[in-house]
């Protein structure tokens, strides 16, 4: 049994539900690989319909408590070979650059970090950042979301963080150990725009994850879709592929 699945075990067995540093323990855990890739769709406006489409790759390597991970664009030939690259570090710490071809390298800054990712209602904070570890988390209600029984877990950044939002909730259905709905909240209380995930599947490692994830700002009609198509885990992903030298012989141009 994984060190998750003891500790929410002795919860049970004590007779009291799960804290939220638990159950962020057991996301965290089924989350964890030694490497990853996945091929995905994104679709930016108000339908997957009549969206703009983009194809992309997204991988990811473990060194110890270091991650690495790239999300790049493989088709449309016009924005073809874009990629965002973010390292955490043990300590949690985000860096990490912007790659526009044939050559431009961007370190992420606070200011690169509030830029859309790629043209989506996505930015490149919400990638790359680490609520997960924001200190004393708390469960503030449950309800039952995409047909599971959920807890709602709220964080708050730290006071030293250069976050945009005040406060995220977060939909965790603890038998998947999946969170299936996000909420993010600005300074003055107001939603600022909301995750949600559809067509859940377990994969062969049995842990599960979301086909489909939709993120819908809440003072636009437009919306974002992450379709994945093909996904591995447990695979080996060479460190070279996140550096700009690799990114920028990729999309260089036969001679």
């Amino acid at each position: 049994m994984s060190i998750a699945g003891v500790i929410l075990l002795a919860a049970a067995l004590a007779g009291s539900e799960p804290t939220a540093d638990q159950l962020i323990a057991q996301v965290l855990e089924a989350r964890q690989t030694t490497g990853f890739r996945v091929r995905a769709r994104l679709v930016c406006g108000r339908s997957t319909v009549d969206g703009d489409v983009q194809q992309l790759l997204i991988k990811g390597r473990r060194d110890g408590a270091v991650t690495k991970t790239l999300y790049q664009v493989l088709w449309p030939a016009s924005t073809a070979g874009r990629a965002l690259v973010i390292e955490k570090s043990a300590g949690h710490k985000v860096t990490g650059f912007l790659f526009e071809p044939p050559d431009k390298v961007t370190p992420l800054t606070p200011a690169v970090m509030s830029q859309p990712l790629f043209g989506s209602d996505l930015t490149i904070e919400d990638v790359a950042e680490e609520f997960w570890h924001w200190p004393a988390p708390k469960i503030v209600g449950e309800e039952t979301m995409a047909g599971r029984l959920c807890q709602i877990v709220e964080a708050r950044p730290p006071t030293n963080a250069a976050s945009s939002y005040a406060v995220i909730r977060v939909w965790v259905a603890a038998d998947i150990a999946l969170p299936v709905r996000l909420e993010k909240l600005d300074r003055e209380g107001r939603l600022v725009k909301t995750f949600r995930v559809e067509r859940l599947l377990q994969q062969e490692d049995g842990t599960w994850a979301a086909a489909q994830a939709i993120v819908e700002p809440a003072q636009s009609p437009n919306r974002t879709v992450l379709q994945g198509s093909r996904a591995e885990r447990g695979v080996e992903i060479p460190v070279e592929d996140f550096t700009p030298e690799r990114l920028k012989a990729v999309v260089r141009p036969p001679r």
